[in-house]
Parts: C-alpha cells; sequence; structure tokens
C-alpha cells in the first residue's frame, strides 16, 4: 500500500511449521513473525526501509533460550 508517493506501507505474517516427529531434539518445532514494513524511495534505485519484527519461535526439548547480540550501526 502506497503510504504517500514516496513510500510504501507493508504489513505480514510468517511462519515455519515442520511436522514435530522429524524435528531432532533441540531445534526448532515453530517460527512465526509479523511484521510492519515502511520503504522509501529516493529514486531509482535507491530506497531506505525501516522493520518492525515480532519472532515467536518454539523448540523441541529446550525450555529456555538465551541471546546475547551485539549492534553496529554505520
Amino acid at each position: 500500500m502506497d503510504a504517500t508517493p514516496y513510500s510504501t506501507l507493508y504489513l505480514g505474517y510468517t511462519v515455519d511449521d515442520p511436522d514435530d516427529d522429524v524435528v531432532l531434539a533441540n531445534a526448532r518445532t515453530k517460527n512465526a513473525a509479523w511484521y510492519v514494513t515502511n520503504r522509501f524511495r529516493f529514486g531509482t534505485p535507491f530506497q531506505i526501509g525501516v522493520d518492525y519484527l515480532r519472532w515467536t519461535t518454539r523448540y523441541r526439548g529446550l525450555d529456555n533460550r538465551f541471546d546475547v547480540y551485539a549492534i553496529y550501526n554505520f
């Protein structure tokens, strides 16, 4: 959906749900995300995008998960 002549807004949902019987122990049994994206056009082909994603992941046989990450903006 074109929000303005220079930007486009996207809304969506995606899911990956494999058969749990064929998934190994401690592997992902379901991944899902909903998202909002806005892409700004400054002339062809240059675009800048802003995304927000809300991920949900389930694991087989693994109850806790810890993530460590670093972000470098340039």
